[in-house]
């Protein structure tokens, strides 16, 4: 994995082809600062990110070191649960505002269940970190332990309608989040307040009103 590439000296961010343990060939693009698997790379007029179960499940996105990325979910499960054997992971996640400011968070023990789960995210907590914790934050807008949602496979929990839908974005909705960093982003010198009631786009809830340009996860084995 990208831990591996680091230690053997590799320092270049970009896309790798690898074998996993269980014997995959997939291309992973690296963070080589930390050794991470970027599993999400969005930035403002990049992709449309509101796509359906089979395309998340698959992952998605351009081969450019600079353009955006989805992992795939079965990778995710591959590699954090199902393949995973004693090793555990840090999800850190990173949010650069349309001023240029930076913000992070880390979570300890990161997991994607198998799809017969729905793909459930899996953490123990919020490690720490500059934007806070809108991943988990309060009971009826936690991502921990829901199902992943698309626009055709709704599993989340609000009585009121469909969230992908509403959101434009696949996410690990509750009913609905706190955090969405798959939803639409805004365009620059708009705010949120403008085009985004009640989180209709990408956000971390922690953070207020904040608006982003480009946003980032990385799993990181321990």
């Amino acid at each position: 994995d990208c831990q591996d590439l680091k230690e053997q000296g590799n320092i270049v961010d970009g896309y790798y082809l690898m074998t996993t343990d269980y014997g995959l060939e997939r291309r992973v693009f690296c963070s080589m600062d930390i050794g991470g698997t970027v599993i999400l790379r969005h930035s403002r007029g990049g992709l449309d990110f509101n796509r359906n179960w089979a395309e998340y499940k698959a992952g998605f996105g351009a081969t450019g070191a600079s353009t955006d990325l989805w992992y795939g979910l079965e990778n995710l499960s591959l590699d954090t649960y199902v393949n995973s054997g004693t090793a555990t992971y840090t999800l850190r996640v990173d949010l650069t505002a349309n001023d240029g400011t930076g913000f992070e968070a880390e979570y300890a023990n990161f997991k994607v269940a198998p799809e017969v789960y729905g793909y459930q995210l899996i953490t123990t907590g919020f490690l720490g970190g500059s934007a806070g914790n809108a991943l988990l934050s309060i009971p009826d807008t936690s991502a921990g332990n829901m199902r992943f949602s698309t626009l055709d496979d709704d599993n989340d929990k609000d009585v009121n309608g469909h969230c992908p839908d509403r959101h434009k974005g696949g996410w690990w909705f509750n009913a609905c989040s706190d955090s969405c960093l798959t939803c639409p982003m805004i365009p620059d010198g708009q705010t949120s307040a403008d085009l985004c009631t009640s989180g209709l786009c990408t956000g971390w809830r922690t953070l207020g009103d904040i608006t982003f340009q480009n946003v980032m996860m990385t799993i990181i084995r321990n």
